[in-house]
């Protein structure tokens, strides 16, 4: 009976890992995020995704802890103060490891590439699709439709001339039989019309050689005139609005305004240069309202973190914004409360998967190649 028991104890404690290898006596994590673009996305129904989100995720099972526990939060103070107070055993989302963060939170660096960029004024003013369809429909675009017209007008004349040219008993055969495509001027538009579109009128073609010369002479160097400068102006009606981007580097910002996410180490950023004056620091709107400061010239850039920076700029579809940088290298880290019992494990563990090559396929995944 003994023995039995001691074998018994011994599955338990053999098998007291679950499938992912995580130890059952050991306590579940705590986590506190906040959602950043390209880090930590909430989807809902306790459903998470990014890039430190699925290290994160990996993380904590390679460290053997049987689950987490996830708090979200609105704000980088927030999910930082809920560490130090002890609410949480580990917070992360985008946030980068700086000294005045390290004197009082322990940190594991999760993206080493990461950095700061600017948000300036530069690729191309009024190139969305509604501008593109004033500029066809609107004053000086007349010359089109005259053209296109008249491209319209002489092919449903060559239709019903090679309809016309057919003999009295051809044609009243095939109204008989119910092929003929043409009875009048009209019908030949319409045909012209769909040739010109290419709506599945292509068995539909002229049987009289002059009128099938005439149409090879003037209607096929007519069309591919039409459609030649139709795609030229829209080209040159792109170029000319492209504009450079005056701001290529952050010394480029003396003496000009720039705008930061209130509550972000951003402002840390713009200490460091001498003539940059103090940032604007917006509270509500956040960075969306940053770069819409910049749109709107009230402002000549505007400093975040690279990745949400270029995540929310293709986000909203600005074409007149271009992102500048990485300015200054800088790390995303997981925080923790200093001398933690977890920092140890979980360090080892984001070592290993490190050397495994999981933060370069995330970094691909999410950031699209090597560098954020």
């Amino acid at each position: 009976m003994k023995q039995i028991v001691l074998a018994v104890l011994a599955f338990v404690m053999a098998f007291g890992q679950t499938a992912y290898g995580q130890d059952s006596s050991l306590p579940v994590l705590k986590i506190g995020v906040r959602e950043y673009a390209g880090c930590v996305e909430v989807l809902g129904n306790n459903r998470y995704s990014g890039y430190e989100w699925e290290l994160f995720n990996a993380v904590w099972r390679e460290a053997g802890y049987p689950g987490i526990e996830v708090t979200v939060y609105e704000s980088l103070g927030e999910t930082l103060a809920a560490v130090e107070n002890g609410e949480v055993d580990v917070a992360f989302s985008g946030t980068t490891i700086t000294a005045k963060r390290e004197a009082k939170l322990d940190a594991i660096t999760s993206l080493e590439d990461a950095g700061y960029s600017m948000a300036v004024a530069g690729g191309y003013t009024g190139g969305s699709w509604k501008d593109t369809v004033a500029f066809y429909t609107g004053e000086g675009s007349v010359h089109y439709f005259k053209y296109l017209g008249l491209v319209v007008l002489l092919g449903a004349v060559l239709y019903f001339l090679d309809w016309r040219m057919l003999s009295r008993r051809q044609r009243e055969q095939e109204l008989e039989e119910g092929t003929s495509h043409i009875t009048n001027f009209v019908q030949a538009c319409v045909l012209a019309m769909n040739k010109i579109t290419t709506i599945g009128t292509g068995d539909i073609t002229m049987r009289r050689k002059v009128t099938q010369v005439a149409a090879i002479l003037i209607l096929v160097p007519m069309g591919l005139a039409f459609f030649g400068e139709f795609f030229s102006d829209l080209t040159s009606y792109k170029t000319e609005r492209r504009i450079e981007a005056s701001i290529t580097d952050v010394s480029d910002l003396a003496g000009k305004q720039v705008a930061t996410k209130a509550g972000t180490a951003s402002i840390d950023v713009i200490k460091d240069y001498n003539g940059i004056p103090k940032p604007v620091r917006i509270e509500n709107g956040g960075l969306e309202k940053c770069i819409m400061m910049v749109r709107e010239r009230e402002v000549s850039a505007a400093l975040h973190d690279h990745t949400e920076l270029v995540s929310l700029v293709a986000e909203m579809g600005v074409d007149d914004i271009v992102v500048v940088g990485p300015i200054r290298q800088q790390q995303y880290g997981f925080f923790l409360r200093e001398r933690s019992p977890f920092e140890e494990p979980l360090r080892q563990a984001t070592i290993r998967l490190q050397q495994e090559g999981l933060q370069d396929k995330l970094k691909t995944k999410y950031f699209g190649g090597g560098d954020s």
